[in-house]
């Protein structure tokens, strides 16, 4: 979004600067009215068309022109890259609409659906439609790739996005070297100096090989140095995930040892909160079969286990109170 081009009817193309808006560049004269003007996917190329049937692609580095004669049998009203750049499109007043390769400029394919001057084209944003509008009040949609294309741009996309993200760090990576370098070559240059206003010829190249030695050694231990900080720093990572997970597996323990404690001082609590409920039962069960034995009440089979102890306990009182007479 750096640069804004424009096509006229003064046969001319002008480049402005979208920071400021200064004109930059106004291109060569076409000698015929430019009709659509169009960036492709990195703004490295501009092409424009205009009614000599003919599109005209510029090297935004340089500005340099080819002229490119095309399949048209009259003006070319607009033309559009695709998003990644791989393929134009081109519509004419010739009622098709052509699309170019631009690794050789060969014809891909040729839509003729119009009946009319087609006026307007537009890729869709992953490059498998093609949109054409045209003079016959009509607007088409191209299918311009299969499925397996499509998937093999994505592939190719994705692919093409990795090796220039590895690019940018490979460049960075160079940078950073070539920066270091160049401080080494600068403090080197002036150690060489000191030493060439003391010693021999012969005795400063040794000294100035001897030293470029020592700075490749130097460099290729720090490279080592940081290879074996990464090296530790992967295993603290993996010590870390260790003991990370023991710490997770521990106060798992103690959640199970806690919830299995917690569940024992229950039953515990629920078998004497029984025994006391039986004792009073008990003690219940027994006066009453007392009271029905004082009256003299035929006991039910339910309670003669309990009769039977209290008349053997009434027994037992009886003996003990003779004996004692």
């Amino acid at each position: 979004g750096s640069m804004l081009a424009t096509g006229s009817n003064d046969t001319t193309v002008c480049v402005y600067s979208t920071k400021d808006w200064t004109l930059t560049h106004r291109l060569p004269d076409r000698g015929s009215y430019v009709w659509s003007v169009a960036f492709n996917h990195d703004g490295a190329e501009l092409a424009t068309c205009s009614s000599d049937s003919t599109v005209w692609v510029y090297s935004t580095k340089d500005w340099s022109v080819t002229k490119r004669p095309l399949d048209h049998s009259n003006r070319v009203q607009s033309v559009a890259y695709n998003p990644d750049g791989s393929t134009i499109a081109t519509v004419s007043d010739d009622k098709s609409v052509c699309l170019y390769t631009t690794h050789n400029w060969s014809l891909v394919k040729r839509f003729t659906d119009h009946s009319s001057a087609v006026y307007t084209v537009a890729f869709s944003p992953d490059s498998s439609m093609l949109a054409t509008g045209s003079g016959d009040k009509t607007t088409c949609v191209h299918c311009v790739l299969s499925p397996e294309e499509i998937e093999r741009r994505n592939e190719k996309r994705k692919h093409e996005q990795e090796l220039e993200e590895m690019r940018k760090k490979a460049e960075a990576l160079k940078r950073q070297q070539e920066q270091e370098l160049e401080a080494q070559r600068r403090k080197h240059e002036q150690e060489l100096e000191e030493v060439r206003k003391q010693a021999e010829a012969m005795r400063k190249q040794r000294e100035e090989e001897q030293q470029k030695l020592e700075a490749q050694r130097a460099h290729q231990e720090e490279i080592q140095r940081l290879i074996d900080e990464k090296e530790m720093l992967r295993r603290e990572m993996k010590e870390m995930e260790a003991l990370q997970a023991r710490q997770r597996q521990l106060a798992e323990m103690r959640a199970h040892i806690a919830a299995e404690k917690r569940r024992r001082e229950q039953e515990r609590k629920h078998k004497e909160r029984m025994a006391v409920r039986n004792e009073v039962l008990d003690e219940e069960e027994t006066q009453l079969v007392r009271e029905m034995l004082a009256l003299g009440i035929e006991i039910p089979q339910s309670l003669r286990t309990s009769a039977a102890a209290v008349a053997a306990a009434q027994a037992s009182s009886s003996s003990s109170s003779s004996s004692s007479s």
